[in-house]
């Protein structure tokens, strides 16, 4: 197929640059509609998200101010308390040395012819120091005897200083020794 231009050179530019004014405004009202359509389902989402979000504020809003909801959220915070001092309280449980049942224990080592003037524990230490006064000297002994063969007692802790067997009788004897606390808690 043959084309034959004849035109004149002045009207044959200026039908080209017609043709790529008309592309141009066919791209463009090509463009515009896009974005308009665009911009209608952007515009209709948002719309959607913003009344879905308001919606979601309100119902928050309302069960959050509720008498219910305000007693549970006295009754977390009371529950919140109340862990906390019963976390303190099992801490210092698990610190606590039971002294009592060593003050027993020791009583009932001592014999007729002695007695305990004072008792003192370090607890820390689980050191117990003993003080007291015998008749005799084999009271003195038989108490001493009696600590070292105890099971609460840690073996070679009780201390027996020489002066509490240098006097024949009347003797104001001291004792030191540790404790085990899991021999004790047992019985």
């Amino acid at each position: 197929m043959l084309k034959l231009n004849l035109l004149p050179d002045q009207y044959k530019n200026e039908y080209v640059l017609e043709k790529k004014r008309r592309f141009v405004a066919h791209i463009t009202i090509i463009l515009v509609l896009i974005a308009i359509l665009f911009n209608i389902l952007l515009g209709s989402v948002y719309m959607f998200v913003f009344t879905y979000e308001q919606s979601l504020r309100q119902s928050i809003e309302t069960q959050t101010t509720t008498d219910t909801v305000k007693r549970l959220a006295t009754i977390e915070k009371k529950v919140r308390a109340l862990n906390t001092q019963i976390g303190v309280l099992s801490a210092v449980e698990k610190d606590v040395v039971l002294i009592a049942p060593v003050f027993e224990r020791v009583a009932q080592l001592v014999g007729q012819e002695a007695y305990l003037k004072t008792v003192s524990i370090d607890t820390a230490t689980q050191t117990v120091s003993i003080v007291g006064f015998a008749k005799t000297r084999a009271a003195v002994l038989a108490f001493a005897d009696a600590l070292q063969k105890s099971d609460f007692v840690i073996e070679g802790s009780v201390k027996n200083p020489i002066k509490n067997i240098l006097k024949e009788e009347n003797i104001d004897f001291n004792f030191t020794f540790i404790f085990s606390d899991k021999k004790i808690a047992i019985q």
